[in-house]
């Protein structure tokens, strides 16, 4: 329910749906459910997208790689390498 909620919220610029959208984005990593979340944000600018990219850079790391790589590409921020190094010796 609120992957429909917060969005519409965002869309009003309602900043007193901030600590719930935190706590959303913070505790639901599934991409179809997050996703809608981060793409209001994005789509509102200014404070929103600022906002959607501080909160991507502290909730991010725990989010499944595909997740990182959408929302990276929503907010427009880079996706870190990815290649695996060898080790030398």
């Amino acid at each position: 329910i609120l992957s429909n909620w917060l969005p519409l919220l965002i869309a009003r610029d309602e900043r007193a749906a901030i600590p719930a959208i935190d706590r959303f984005a913070s505790t639901i990593g599934r991409r179809f459910l997050v996703r809608p979340v981060y793409a209001a944000m994005a789509a509102s600018g200014g404070f929103w997208l600022a906002h959607a990219r501080a909160l991507f850079a502290k909730a991010g790391p725990g989010y499944h790689p595909m997740t990182r790589a959408t929302l990276a590409e929503i907010l427009g921020v880079a996706q870190p390498d990815r290649r695996r190094r060898r080790a030398r010796g």
